[in-house]
């Protein structure tokens, strides 16, 4: 088992007095410790660090760290407030990202109202016309560019890649099995499998099932209910089982009057 790293009254004083000018890895060092004892010493004893100097350390630890040459940081520097981080990268030959991790080893930062205002700039306007309205590809595409778009466009007929077939199986977030039966169509398998046995589920109705085995796709293991019954079999009040079926059928029947008296239902 790892000793315990005990820091003495001198290296104590020490991280107290330096802890907002020194980073923790550099006091570390100096304490002859890892960077992790230092950071639980700093966090135990309330020695918080703000994120801006955090970001100072951080920037000071990655200066002469970079394949940027000279010409190239000094460009950054004199124009990181004129141009998008996209259009430096590009006169530079350079990443995007390349060139907002060398803005932070400079700690170079963009003011958030005109990072605001560039967006704003490069958003379409309400009004504004697509650029390629009313013209011909011809007008806006080299023939090359027209010609590398043809191996990548859909034929007609054709389908995504992910397209599956009548039958394709998944798993529901639920827990249950559906099936396809129809492009974009999935129905629960044990629906399917007990309505080729029973007939169509009647409207009102859900199938519930017998055990706790949900992959049991048998129509045996599965019983048609109304909804009403389905509730009361899952009430807080727990009824006694046999008078449920009875409870849902008085359910349906004072429903259906009470449509029947505002007019909403008629007796075929």
């Amino acid at each position: 088992m790892p000793k315990t790293f005990i820091f003495t009254k001198v290296q104590q004083r020490y991280i107290k007095k330096n802890y907002l000018v020194i980073s923790g890895s550099e006091m570390a060092k100096f304490c002859g410790c890892s960077k992790g004892v230092m950071y639980r010493y700093l966090k135990k004893n309330g020695l918080e660090v703000p994120k801006n100097i955090k970001e100072k350390f951080r920037s000071n630890g990655m200066k002469g760290r970079t394949t940027f040459t000279d010409a190239e940081t000094k460009f950054i520097r004199d124009n990181y407030l004129n141009l998008p981080v996209k259009s430096i990268a590009a006169k530079l030959g350079r990443s995007g990202t390349g060139v907002n991790s060398r803005m932070a080893q400079l700690g170079l930062v963009i003011p958030e109202k005109l990072i605001e205002k560039r967006k704003q700039i490069g958003r379409f306007q309400k009004g504004d016309e697509l650029l390629n309205k009313g013209r011909k590809q011809t007008d806006f595409m080299r023939q090359e560019a027209i010609d590398r778009t043809k191996a990548t466009r859909f034929k007609k007929g054709s389908k995504p890649h992910n397209t599956t077939y009548n039958g394709h199986e998944r798993v529901s977030k639920d827990g249950y099995i559906e099936i396809r039966t129809s492009l974009g169509v999935y129905r629960h398998k044990h629906v399917v499998e007990w309505e080729k046995a029973n007939g169509e589920v009647q409207e009102g109705f859900i199938l519930v099932c017998r055990s706790d085995n949900k992959l049991n796709f048998s129509p045996d293991n599965w019983e048609m209910i109304s909804r009403e019954e389905n509730m009361l079999r899952n009430s807080r009040w727990s009824f006694p089982e046999e008078i449920i079926p009875s409870m849902a059928l008085i359910s349906r029947i004072s429903n259906t009057l009470n449509k029947l008296e505002n007019g909403k239902e008629q007796i075929s």
